[in-house]
């Protein structure tokens, strides 16, 4: 499919989205917003895609929502944009249910919603070039597209009151000591350092990442009594799988295991 604002790749069952306005460091647009949902609501649903990576083009991740598009033009034309009345919402959505593993390899800046939308990945690789941060208060709004949902749950309540109420960026080494991503690689190491990850995810039976996914997400408003019972659920589905027959017969016979999805 083509897209305006993004590019979207795949090979061996890996899918990459690229945010692609390296001209404007890949801020985010109403253009982009819609691509982005399109593409993700694609993947989502495609059987060859097992992981989706999330990185930008040219030297950013993405430096935000475009300033000019999103909060000058809009009100000079006394007119909301579409990105500040829904997408957040609606992106913030679509990655929560996604049942696919979602890898962010992030490159150079990633600011505002570039570095919110991080936060809605599974796993966060970052060079160590990257530097992150919250700008929201600064431009005298609310932090959206679910930052106030990830962040304290990643670094804590203090930490991440500190990080929104300043507007302070933060460099890769500074990121991985709070939590906020999961490694940090020399900037030529980013690209194959993520491809290994998604090859080792692809690797894994499908239906148990996607059980494990679920469970791991509803864990964060569930009482323990109700996420030990979807637990049982879900490996109760599990055991009936043909990948879990895979499973036990390559672990018995000492051999890697092909897992089909089924």
């Amino acid at each position: 499919m083509e897209y305006q604002t993004i590019t979207v790749t795949g090979a061996a069952n890996v899918s990459t989205i690229t945010f692609n306005r390296p001209d404007k460091l890949n801020a985010l647009n109403d253009q982009m917003a819609e691509d982005l949902i399109e593409a993700m609501t694609y993947l989502s649903k495609d059987k060859e895609t097992r992981v989706i990576v999330l990185t930008g083009a040219g030297s950013a991740f993405s430096a935000g929502a475009d300033l000019q598009e999103t909060f000058m033009k809009p009100a000079l034309d006394k007119k909301p944009s579409r990105v500040m009345s829904g997408w957040p919402e609606e992106i913030c959505s679509i990655f929560r249910r996604i049942n696919k593993p979602i890898i962010a390899a992030i490159n150079g800046a990633a600011v505002g919603f570039g570095c919110a939308v991080c936060l809605t990945c599974d796993i966060r690789i970052a060079a160590r070039s990257a530097r992150m941060g919250f700008g929201f208060v600064r431009m005298g709004i609310v932090p959206g597209d679910g930052a106030t949902y990830y962040l304290p749950r990643l670094v804590g309540m203090g930490k991440a009151c500190e990080l929104v109420f300043t507007s302070r960026i933060i460099d890769a080494d500074e990121a991985e000591k709070i939590g906020l991503v999961n490694r940090v690689v020399d900037d030529k190491e980013l690209k194959t350092a993520t491809h290994e990850l998604a090859q080792k995810l692809v690797e894994a039976p499908p239906l148990a990442i996607q059980w494990a996914k679920q469970a791991l997400y509803q864990s964060l408003d569930s009482s323990f009594a109700a996420q030990l019972r979807f637990e049982t659920i879900g490996q109760t589905a599990c055991f009936a799988t043909e990948d879990f027959i895979e499973a036990v017969k390559s672990f018995l016979e000492k051999r890697p295991a092909v897992y089909q999805g089924k």
